[in-house]
């Protein structure tokens, strides 16, 4: 019997895994409910290429301390620094039923530089 000899054929795309780089950008800032501060409420932040919808390129997610702020690290893997829009959204589950505010349409740089030196942008977050 003549051994089986199975042959690989890789594609080279333009977009190698050694191409794309770890990136990341910060949002933060206050969530609060009717004015007082929202504490543990989830939040999360997502980071689109074009416009502000569509694939997410970067996300991540934090809770607010106990005076409602929070501080937002949004990680992405990508092929280079790029400005990108971002959408943060708060989660509140203190009434018994789940409730969320969305703010979008800042930019920010996303890049890969060192843990402290990121871009950064605030967002308040208020629920009625």
């Amino acid at each position: 019997m003549q051994p089986l000899i199975l042959e690989l054929v890789a594609c080279r795309s333009s977009n190698q895994p050694e191409d794309f780089r770890p990136i990341a950008a910060v949002a933060y800032g206050n969530a609060t409910l009717a004015g007082q501060p929202l504490r543990n409420a989830r939040v999360h932040g997502l980071a689109f290429k074009e416009g502000c919808s569509g694939g997410a390129f970067a996300e991540g997610q934090t809770f607010t301390d106990e005076t409602g702020r929070y501080r937002l690290r949004m990680l992405g893997l990508v092929t280079g620094p790029r400005r990108m829009c971002i959408a943060v959204t708060a989660y509140d589950q203190s009434g018994g039923a789940m409730d969320s505010v969305t703010i979008s349409g800042d930019s920010l740089n996303f890049a890969q530089v060192p843990l402290g030196k990121e871009d950064s942008v605030r967002v308040d977050l208020a629920f009625p």
